[in-house]
Parts: structure tokens; sequence; C-alpha cells
């Protein structure tokens, strides 16, 4: 998870890890919708929803003071996100991630993309909204949730899988 990162990143983590309102306020603006999306996947209703959304809201001032600057703010945006949804929903560790390849796949509408969603385990879930959302690599989904890259790389073929597959579960 750490590296080179651009300089207007570094000067951003800087500025937030100062505790700037308005650097804050950017971050949020810029990915709220990402974030609400991640929560509304998560979330058995849209008022569950906002709860977990104001969390990740309320608690990112504290938060981003012990950002590191060798970082990529979207990793640790992630690494934040998941702590909240981890915390809230206390998800549970898989005990294994079974992957079935389906016969064949078609190209679901919203509503039954949705409902799919919903039907999949919250611990895997997760891991597949933040891989689409922040565009994680396995190896920072896994130092996210404790599971090892192979963990992570099965639970988001898993969960894709499933979303196209004309039935199955993850």
């Amino acid at each position: 998870m750490s590296g080179a990162i651009p300089l207007d990143d570094a000067r951003r983590l800087a500025a937030l890890r100062r505790g700037d309102p308005a650097a804050v306020a950017d971050l949020w603006d810029e990915w709220k919708t990402r974030l609400w999306a991640i929560c509304r996947g998560m979330a058995a209703d849209p008022d569950r929803a906002r709860v977990l959304l104001a969390d990740i809201h309320h608690s990112l001032p504290s938060a981003v003071i012990g950002w590191s600057l060798e970082v990529p703010i979207c990793c640790q945006l992630a690494r934040h996100t998941w702590s909240r949804l981890h915390a809230h929903l206390q998800l549970a560790e898989p005990d294994g991630i079974p992957l079935s390849i389906p016969d064949r796949t078609r190209s679901p509408a919203a509503s039954e993309v949705a409902a799919r969603l919903a039907e999949i385990p919250p611990e895997l879930r997760v891991i597949y909204l933040l891989d689409v959302f922040f565009s994680c690599p396995a190896a920072t989904l896994a130092a996210l949730s404790g599971w090892d890259e192979k963990q992570v790389r099965r639970a988001r073929a898993a969960v894709a899988f499933h979303l196209v597959s004309a039935g199955g579960t993850p």
C-alpha cells in the first residue's frame, strides 16, 4: 500500500493531516457518491445506509490526521471505510470462499443486480464494493481485511460471477 504518490496528492495529504477543514470538505465532496454506493450496497435499507454514511462522514476529520504521506488517498479512505463498516456491521471472517463459475452468463437488469448483491454475504460484498469504487489492489484489500490476497481475489471473482450468473450463490 505504500510507494511514491504524486506531488498534488502529497500536498493534499499534508493539508488533511493538518486538519484543514477545506481539504476534508473537498475530499468528502469528491468521494461521497462512491461512499454512498458502498454504504447502500452494504445496508439492508436506505435508512441504515444513511447511518453508515454519516458515521464515515463524522469520523473522517479525526481519521485523516493520522494518514500517511506515503500511501495514496484512495487507499487510506478505503481503509477508513472498511474499519467503520466492519465496526458497524460486525462482519464475520469468512470460513472459505466457494467459487463456482456459471454455465452461462447474461447482462442482468439493474433490479436483478441489486437483488443479487443483497444476497451476497456482507464480508464478501464489502470487498467487492471497495474494489469497485476504490479500485484497490488485492494487496490493499488484503491488508484492510486481514485476509490473504488469494482470498480477496476469490471473493471479488465469486461476487462478480454471482452478479452475472443465471443463478447460484457465491
